[in-house]
């Protein structure tokens, strides 16, 4: 199967499962020391409590292997239907619009980029408290 495949495959399974509803959760302790994650165009840095140093990624490399690729919309798909969780640092990767949920619009966008039909525009520079973030679980 072809890369063009999985991606269309992925992108109907969104607009199927976004139909059924959605559980609405707050990130509440699940950051474990992370306290805020900042956007740039095409990065994510996760900044943690104390003295400990800032990490830097590829915005939208849910898994943080330093690659754009199906295996992050994979991932984050997963997450959003509830069948697996993530690592604070994950689901600071995952919030690819920056609107502070993580759910299904965030696999649309990184999809789009991901295929090259649209690059992340938005934000240039957005600071979020990991204290706002809420998740959309899909069932």
């Amino acid at each position: 199967m072809n890369k063009k495949k999985i991606i269309a495959g992925l992108i109907s399974a969104v607009t199927a499962f976004s139909t059924l509803g959605a559980i609405s959760a707050n990130a509440g302790m699940l950051f474990n020391g992370v306290v805020r994650y900042d956007l740039t165009m095409d990065r994510v840095m996760i900044a943690y409590e104390g003295h400990r140093p800032s990490e830097w990624y590829r915005r939208g490399d849910v898994n943080g292997d330093d690659k754009l690729n199906v295996t992050d919309i994979v991932k984050l798909n997963a997450f959003i239907k509830g069948k697996n969780g993530l690592t604070p640092q994950e689901i600071c990767r995952a919030d690819v619009n920056g609107d502070k949920w993580i759910d299904a619009t965030d696999v649309e966008v990184l999809t789009a980029k991901i295929k090259g039909t649209k690059n992340f525009s938005e934000p240039i520079y957005h600071s979020i408290s990991t204290s706002e973030v809420r998740f959309r679980i899909y069932y």
